[in-house]
């Protein structure tokens, strides 16, 4: 286990949160072609997707608190997947949840801020 501490230690916390969101990201755009089309080879690349996602995230609370670092995350990776969803997906939100979106991502980027 110290040697995986190890490696990770070496890089940067928002590098691997970036990662670790990416992965989200990612997960939630296999998922979402999962929903579409429920192949199993789609189920497993979308689990194995995420399992990167917790491989790069949880390192980075060895180094920083939980609170943090889950809001910091959780405003990369909204961004990610609010894009993926309108562009990708064209998916559409009404005024109200547009207003919710923008209200939650100040919410989040507010209690960034020390």
């Amino acid at each position: 286990m110290k040697a995986i501490i190890s490696i990770f230690n070496k890089v940067h916390p928002q590098i691997l949160l970036l990662f670790a969101a990416i992965f989200v990201i990612f997960g939630d755009y296999t998922g979402k072609l999962w929903s579409r089309n429920p192949t199993l080879s789609l189920f497993i690349l979308t689990i194995l997707i995420y399992a990167l996602y917790s491989i790069t995230y949880i390192p980075v609370l060895l180094r920083r608190g939980l609170i943090v670092t889950s809001f910091n995350w959780t405003l990369i990776s909204d961004i990610g997947v609010i894009f993926i969803g309108i562009i990708l997906f064209h998916e559409h939100l009404s005024a109200y949840q547009v207003c919710g979106v923008i209200l939650s991502l100040i919410a989040i980027y507010l209690l960034e801020i020390e």
